[in-house]
């Protein structure tokens, strides 16, 4: 069980035994459902890019492969280095369709004009997609530097998501202790970000001692508090160094 660490500071609505109520603290409503809806358009993006890029290999090499032609090669220089296009035509639904992809460095080396060469084409929604099949390697070649991209952004973002879900938790189920203010931070950027950076010892009888821990606030309370004020700070006892300043989060006991 999560105790609470005795000290006359604590609010009230901590000492109750966990879990504790936990609820929106006034005046936070509105900025959390900016941040959401602020989040959905990343989000989206991120989940697109995992669709395709679980999707794509799927469909290239699980799915026959169908012939078109070659109708011209052009090689043009890109922030990634050289890029070859490929464009070509084939029969779908006995209409001849043009289209184009890129390829490899590799696979582009092996065409030539007028070939045949081996296509994988789908219709999703009246919107026909087509790919040049490639060797598994090739493939890879063409498309690392994107599930590198992919792996950092949902990974980023499922970080983000589980912030507000870790500070609920804490909230309701974290020990309070007393802690301080021992540094205040603003990065400038696009936005400003403000940062508190708070010490606090949780009591594990261990010799685990003080701890210092950044969270980022809003510019109101930033300005509200100073260097060396008293906090509450809620922590995980099982894992002490997750933690979180009580008073400046959007979450609540209660």
């Amino acid at each position: 069980m999560m105790m609470v660490a005795s000290n006359i500071r604590i609010p009230s609505e901590l000492r109750t035994s966990p879990p504790r109520m936990v609820r929106l603290r006034g005046g936070r409503g509105a900025r959390v459902f900016g941040v959401r809806i602020f989040m959905l358009p990343h989000l989206l993006i991120g989940l697109a890019a995992a669709v395709i890029l679980i999707g794509e290999p799927i469909w290239l090499f699980a799915t026959p492969a169908i012939l078109g032609k070659v109708t011209s090669m052009q090689t043009s220089a890109g922030r990634r280095g050289m890029q070859h296009e490929v464009h070509y035509t084939y029969l779908w639904n006995g209409r001849t369709v043009t289209d184009q992809s890129r390829v490899s460095t590799a696979a582009y080396q092996q065409l030539q004009r007028e070939k045949t060469i081996p296509l994988h084409a789908i219709d999703i929604g009246g919107h026909r997609f087509s790919e040049v099949d490639v060797s598994a390697g090739q493939y890879a070649a063409s498309r690392w530097f994107l599930w590198i991209w992919a792996f950092l952004w949902d990974g980023m973002m499922l970080l983000v998501l589980r912030q507000p879900r870790v500070a609920r938790r804490l909230v309701s189920e974290g020990a309070a202790v007393t802690g301080k203010i021992v540094d205040k931070s603003t990065y400038r950027g696009k936005s400003a970000r403000y940062t508190l950076r708070y010490e606090y010892a949780p009591p594990t009888g261990g010799t685990m001692g003080a701890l210092t821990r950044n969270m980022t606030v809003t510019r109101g309370d930033f300005e509200s508090v100073a260097v060396g004020q008293e906090i509450t700070v809620l922590y995980d006892p099982n894992r002490p160094s997750n933690a979180t300043i009580y008073e400046y989060g959007d979450y609540m006991a209660g």
